[in-house]
Parts: C-alpha cells; sequence; structure tokens
C-alpha cells in the first residue's frame, strides 16, 4: 500500500523540482498543526503601480529561490509580495511551496485560501482564471492524498491529552476530522495521572478512519450487605412441641433464609448492572461486532459477571421460597436446646462474589 501511496506522491510532486529525503518523509508524515496567519495586501483591482511594482521584485526574487531549491526561502519572498498585493497567482506559489516542502495539511488551508482570492477575482473581472484552474487541480490532487483519521475518546479522566505521531493534538480537534498522510500512525492518549492508551493505525489515501480509545471504568468498592437473626435466651429445659421457643426458632431460619434470598437478589442486581457495563464499554469498542484481542479480558469478565447474576437469582429465588415455605407451614418439631443466633455477610467486588456465615 505504502508503495503506490508513494508513487502517487511522486506524482503529485511534478518532476524538476528538488527534494531531499527529509523532505519526502516529512510529506509522509501526520501534519496537524495550524498554519499561521496570513498577513494580507490590498486586493490586486486596489493596488497602486508603486505597489504592483513593489510585489513583483518580491514575487520574481521568491520564483529564482525555488527554481534553485531554496524552498523556505523561496515561501518568504512570496509572503513578502503577497503582504503588499493580496494576488490570487502569488497565494497559489505560497501553497505550492509549502506542498513541496511536505507541508501537506498547512499548505491545504493556503490553497483553499488562494482559492478564495482567485473566485473573487474572477467574479469581480474575468482575471486569474489561470490561477483559479491551476489551484482548483492541485488542490483535488491534494485531497486524494490526504486522509480523515477521526479520534475519539471513551471513559478519558478530565485532562486526558493526546498525540499523533508524537504530535499534540488540540482538545477542540478530538472527536472531529484531523487532516493526516497516509501511512502508519500512532495515537497515545495520557490521563492525569500517567496511564495511557496507545492505538496504532494505517491509513491509505484519501481514507477517512475513526480511532477509539478505551479507558477503563472506575472499579466500584467492594460493599457488604449483612442480614442479622437472633432469638432471646430461653431458660434451660425442654420446651413442648408448638411452644413459643420453638415458635422463635422457626421464625430465626425463616429470616435466615429470607435473608439468603434477599442477597441472592442483590447479587443477581449487582452483577446485573456490571454485566451490562462491560457490555456497553465493549459495544462501543468493538465496532460491528468485531473486538481486538486486547479485550479478551473484558469479555471474559462480562461473561463471569452474568453467571455471578444467574447464581444470585437462583440463590435468592430459593432461599425466598424456603422463608415463604416456614412460614406457611411452621418450624420443626423438635425442641430447640438453645436459642439461635445468624449472621450472613455477602462481599461483592470485582471479578469476586465471597458469602461469609456465623450461627450460634
Amino acid at each position: 500500500m505504502l508503495e503506490d501511496v508513494r508513487g502517487k506522491a511522486a506524482s503529485f510532486f511534478k518532476p524538476g523540482r528538488r527534494f531531499s529525503a527529509g523532505v519526502l518523509a516529512a510529506a509522509l508524515g501526520v501534519l496537524c498543526t495550524s498554519a499561521p496567519a496570513r498577513a494580507e495586501g490590498v486586493p490586486v483591482h486596489a493596488a497602486s503601480a508603486a505597489q504592483r511594482q513593489q510585489a513583483q521584485r518580491h514575487f520574481d526574487r521568491a520564483k529564482k529561490l525555488q527554481r534553485s531549491g531554496r524552498l523556505e526561502e523561496a515561501l518568504a519572498a512570496f509572503r513578502a509580495a503577497h503582504e503588499i498585493v493580496a494576488s490570487p497567482m502569488t497565494s497559489w506559489m505560497i501553497a505550492r511551496t509549502r506542498r513541496d516542502l511536505g507541508e501537506l495539511a498547512d499548505a491545504e488551508v493556503d490553497y483553499r485560501a488562494a482559492l478564495a482570492e482567485a473566485e473573487a477575482a474572477v467574479a469581480r473581472d474575468g482575471r486569474h482564471q489561470e490561477a483559479l484552474d491551476a489551484i482548483r487541480q492541485d488542490l483535488r490532487e491534494l485531497e486524494g492524498i490526504l486522509g480523515w483519521l477521526t479520534i475519539t475518546l471513551i471513559h478519558a479522566p478530565q485532562g486526558t491529552t493526546v498525540t499523533l505521531d508524537g504530535a499534540p493534538v488540540e482538545a477542540s480537534k478530538l472527536g472531529a476530522p484531523i487532516r493526516v498522510a497516509p501511512g502508519p500512525l500512532k495515537v497515545v492518549a495520557t490521563a492525569p495521572d500517567g496511564k495511557e492508551v496507545g492505538r496504532e493505525i494505517s491509513i491509505s489515501a484519501g481514507q477517512s478512519a475513526t480511532l477509539k480509545l478505551p479507558f477503563a471504568r472506575e472499579k466500584a468498592p467492594t460493599t457488604f450487605f449483612a442480614v442479622e437473626g437472633d432469638a432471646a435466651a430461653e431458660p434451660a429445659g425442654e420446651a413442648p412441641e408448638g411452644s413459643a421457643a420453638s415458635s422463635r426458632g422457626a421464625r430465626t431460619w425463616v429470616y435466615v433464609t429470607g435473608g439468603v434470598g434477599v442477597l441472592g437478589l442483590g447479587a443477581f442486581t449487582a452483577f446485573g448492572l456490571m454485566s451490562t457495563a462491560k457490555f456497553d464499554e465493549l459495544e462501543e469498542a468493538c465496532p460491528e461486532d468485531r473486538c481486538p484481542s486486547a479485550r479478551r479480558a473484558d469479555i471474559d469478565d462480562g461473561k463471569r459477571f452474568q453467571t455471578f447474576a444467574n447464581v444470585g437469582l437462583a440463590v435468592g429465588v430459593a432461599g425466598l421460597g424456603t422463608a415463604a415455605a416456614l412460614l406457611l407451614f411452621g418450624g420443626s418439631s423438635e425442641p430447640e436446646a438453645k436459642p439461635a443466633a445468624a449472621e450472613l455477610r455477602l462481599g461483592l467486588g470485582p471479578g469476586a462474589i465471597d458469602l461469609y456465615g456465623s450461627f450460634e
């Protein structure tokens, strides 16, 4: 792919121009910095004879520098001419020189400014049609080489910064298409605490692509639910069937099984929410249901949360069903030698569920 891109770039930079290896490498790099402000001279139709002569001297000098390959000096001379007379021809030369320097993204900005000047001049008196046609042709070729990249941050902390092949990207440009040159690109997002999320992507000529950088959501702290049941102390001795002590013992087990049921439903709710959140995160990070291998751990977490939720639902239904049965049909006919006391604690945390219990 890069060979095709380089071939297209070589045909774009017309023969006869002199380029160094560094310039061609820059042409294939990413350029997302904004162009400096253009100093505007007087419009062509309003320029005096003296202003035209002065601007022409700068223009002629710039052309000589351009032919000798001194492009930086030529660019400065073209700008000096434009500061005197805002000629579409001079604007075109500024854009073309920046293109030849490999400043493709900035050259596009200059081409569009030159296009506006040329269209206004042609609409006024019909002149500069040749320059207008040439600007349009160059701009079409440039647009065929450049690509578009949209960078989207997901769950990123406030203050996260982004670099594109090492160059900072303005926060205002995130979420919107950015002009890039074809080839492999590396995007890195850095949170204020130093955590980084990086991705690599390859852009072909004229391609538009979106790159998502997902940050992991903050883990929820472990939450404990506690259910306690107890019975008042009774004097030692046997309790007859159906006595108050036996009833209190039965109620204790109603509390215990009911508490287990409530904890089970709580686990079902908590892990169900965690599973749903993980699904939403994967859906954002995996367009067209295609996830990179780096997301395998997140997929496994989602499955594990769903399993815990299902287990919690089963425990909840069983516990509440048992409690209801005890309430309807009464407790055990066996006397209780000692009052019962019970405590259950459920711990919910990232990727784990713990059930603690004690009976006295």
